[in-house]
């Protein structure tokens, strides 16, 4: 992700979160990061690029948005 340029190189954390969240095939991702992660230009370009590469994004959401969906 960061070598797409979606994620900032000073947000590592984050890509490797990202990563290993699709690698594991987790299904959802809480975050309150709304800059890199659950924005929704962000998110969409995070999603378009997972499964460009062949793997099953998982959902990014806020936890509120989660318990939404959950309930």
């Amino acid at each position: 992700m960061i070598t797409a340029k979606l994620i900032p190189a000073t947000e590592q954390e984050d890509a490797l979160h990202i990563a290993l969240a699709t690698v594991a095939k987790v299904d959802f991702v809480a975050t309150w990061n709304f800059s890199h992660l659950v924005g929704p230009v962000i998110k969409f370009r995070l999603q378009t690029q997972i499964q460009a590469m062949g793997f099953s994004p998982p959902i990014l959401a806020t936890p509120e948005e989660l318990l939404e969906v959950l309930t």
